[in-house]
């Protein structure tokens, strides 16, 4: 036994132990669940349905976390179906109470309805399945447009469902145009225009030779053919590009604005030769007309948007509180006013 120098004990030194931090989500949860067993049948009725009363998800099995995403407030991925299904009931209800008869199944906007739900379910499976959302959709609306019995999309009035493919064919052309990377663009001009023009050209001779051929076309139908299979989608490739160009892969040496630009424009070229076949098929008009019906379309189109970028360069200023809305609902307008 040891004695300090004043003949008493030395005081006792009490070692501490480390301690594990407090999780104060625990703490609630245990106090709101001490505090529901206290209370009545409501309060533990509510506490029971709770998500915040629930342990962490990191060790929960497949059924755990299967009930935990029925707990309330809804959460997670059933909180965005809900929405999605909150938002198409409101835009349904909004169409019956203004146009009425065509929100009414056989009306156009109701087929457009059912089209749009089955293609965003068929996307949805696609992914699950790790395969493009494109090829859901496609499925979706091939099943729609010729299986007996959901033929859905046959309700679609031919008028509407060329207007809705010009919008769409506008839409994604201006999204590939305001992707694109104007330095890289002027450095890859020749690169664009071969890229656009050469393989689109012999893809369609090839094909025109093997319709003459093989399928016993006249030339004529043969190059309609060629340039009808041609036509790169813009529907694949544009998203896939600016997809690319967001997580910057080849953005150094301008891959997706390369392949953007030149699938537009290769795009154009193949409707315009096809257009002016066509017209030469059923001609209504001389031969020297159809012939330069695809270059003044080209030099017309050409000085519109000229024109309007022109105007959209001053109005609206940029000072303007809703500079980009109105000049990005404007270049939308003008592109479906114009096309």
């Amino acid at each position: 036994m040891f004695l300090n120098s004043n003949g008493k004990h030395p005081p006792a030194v009490i070692e501490m132990q480390p301690t594990e931090p407090i999780d104060a989500s625990r703490v609630d949860a245990k106090s709101d669940q001490q505090a529901a067993k206290n209370g009545s049948f409501s309060n533990r009725w509510t506490s029971a349905v709770m998500e915040k009363n629930t342990r962490p998800t990191e060790h929960l099995t497949g059924v755990q976390r299967f009930r935990r995403a029925l707990l309330c407030p809804p959460h997670g991925a059933l909180a965005y179906n809900l929405t999605k299904i909150i938002a198409i009931i409101a835009l349904f209800s909004a169409l019956v109470a203004i146009l009425k008869a065509e929100a009414f199944p056989g009306g156009n906007l109701w087929a457009l309805l059912v089209v749009t739900i089955c293609a965003m379910i068929g996307e949805e499976i696609a992914t699950k399945l790790r395969l493009p959302g494109l090829l859901g959709m496609l499925i979706a609306g091939l099943l729609l447009q010729n299986v007996p019995g959901i033929r859905v999309a046959t309700s679609i009035t031919p008028e509407w469902s060329s207007s809705l493919r010009t919008v769409a064919l506008v839409v994604i052309l201006l999204r590939a145009g305001l992707g694109l990377d104007i330095v890289v663009l002027r450095r890859l001009s020749k690169s664009v225009a071969s890229v656009a023009f050469v393989p689109s050209t012999t893809e369609s001779c090839a094909v025109a030779v093997a319709a003459r051929y093989i399928l016993g076309f006249d030339w004529l139908w043969s190059f309609v053919l060629g340039y009808l299979l041609t036509a790169v989608s813009p529907a694949v490739l544009v998203p896939s590009m600016l997809a690319l160009q967001e997580n910057g892969l080849g953005v150094d040496k301008g891959v997706p604005t390369l392949l953007v630009a030149a699938s537009s424009i290769e795009n154009v070229y193949a409707i315009e030769v096809f257009s002016v076949l066509m017209s030469v098929g059923f001609a209504t008009t001389s031969l020297t007309m159809q012939i330069l019906q695809a270059p003044i379309e080209i030099v017309i189109g050409v000085s519109y948007g000229l024109a309007t970028g022109v105007l959209f360069w001053f109005f609206p200023h940029n000072g303007h509180v809703s500079y980009i809305d109105c000049t990005d609902l404007g270049t939308l307008i003008k592109s479906i006013v114009f096309h």
